[in-house]
């Protein structure tokens, strides 16, 4: 049960992973795409603050079909990549300035 014959918490949950990173990439990417397609009007300002823009579709999907292939490093490494992004927009959009109102903007 422990691959690696090590004894970190992380270690003894590996051979559930091929299971929870499909259902994580995939819910994620179907829930964030039904927002995108279908976006609730008028939409909430914090459901925009929170809600990734359209612009990472790509990397999302990337993602979530990386989830499926069993490389569970692969959408780790994205998964910090996707974070690092979210956050550069999360930082720019409380810095505030011309940036908030076109980033908020519905669209």
């Amino acid at each position: 049960y422990n691959y690696q014959q090590e004894t970190t918490l992380h270690n003894f949950f590996n051979p559930l992973f091929v299971y929870l990173y499909p259902m994580v990439g995939m819910s994620a990417a179907v829930a964030v795409s039904a927002l995108w397609l279908f976006p609730a009007r008028p939409s909430p300002p914090l459901l925009r603050l929170l809600l990734p823009p359209p612009s990472f579709a790509l990397l999302l999907f990337v993602m979530a079909a990386s989830t499926f292939r069993g490389h569970s490093e692969v959408f780790e490494e994205l998964l910090v990549l996707f974070s690092m992004l979210y956050t550069a927009r999360l930082l720019m959009i409380f810095r505030g300035g011309r940036m908030v109102s076109a980033l908020l903007q519905p669209w």
